[in-house]
């Protein structure tokens, strides 16, 4: 009984000592299996970073090449004649208001700003879905064309019935066509700069032609003003 123990114990033993260097033969491999992926990535990281040093750095465009191109160019004089036809026409209907009614004149010259932001925050606001969602062109066009039948509809209007509150109810159009085409200004910019590296100098450059045009239509529409209190 005692050989037959100390057999099955001896068994019991081996089959132990087995199951252990089967486990220690596994984890050996799985180990070597890590460091293989490791290696294979490391060498990818190691290639990719060699890619990018030996690679050509792309380098801006002049700036001259920039004024030559005639869909920049284009786009800055529209924006130009855009604030030279637009910037006065609040101002000029403010004034209009405040000579037919001293009292109450500066009560709707507020009203006219708060109108003409609210329709162009409004509008900012919807030119979010209304970029990916219909033609830029078209969207330009919408906010050149409203621009003179605002001004035929205020020119009826002091001809006509020159309503304060319809007057007013104008700046509608007014800050409806401004919330469309000042949101484009910056997205028209990076569609025609893409890749060249001036985006921020033919922003600039939109900017200086936005504010030339706006003060160009304020001197003009005040020396207007003068006349048509002398004519008075």
């Amino acid at each position: 009984m005692g050989t037959e123990d100390e057999d099955d114990e001896n068994d019991i033993s081996n089959l132990k000592d087995i199951n252990l260097m089967d486990g220690n033969a596994e984890t050996t491999c799985s180990n070597d299996d890590q460091d293989e992926a490791t290696s294979v990535v490391e060498k990818k990281a190691v290639a990719e970073q060699e890619e990018l040093a030996t690679a050509p750095t792309p380098s801006a465009t002049r700036y001259l090449d920039l004024l030559k191109d005639r869909n920049i160019m284009a786009f800055m004089v529209s924006i130009f004649f855009y604030h030279l036809s637009n910037a006065a026409v609040a101002p000029l209907v403010s004034q209009y208001i405040a000579i037919k009614d001293e009292r109450n004149g500066m009560v709707f010259v507020s009203a006219i700003m708060l109108v003409f932001y609210f329709a162009q925050g409004i509008t900012a606001h919807w030119m979010i879905k209304a970029i990916n969602t219909y033609n830029r062109k078209y969207l330009l066009a919408t906010a050149h064309m409203v621009l003179p039948v605002q001004s035929v509809i205020i020119a009826l209007l002091i001809n006509f019935w020159p309503n304060k509150y319809a007057l007013t109810a104008t700046q509608l159009l007014v800050g409806f066509s401004a919330g469309i085409f000042d949101t484009m200004i910056p997205v028209v910019v990076g569609t025609m700069t893409e890749g060249t590296g001036r985006y921020g100098f033919t922003f600039g450059f939109a900017i200086t032609c936005w504010r030339l045009g706006h003060r160009s239509e304020e001197h003009t529409s005040e020396l207007q003003s003068r006349q048509y209190l002398v004519c008075r």
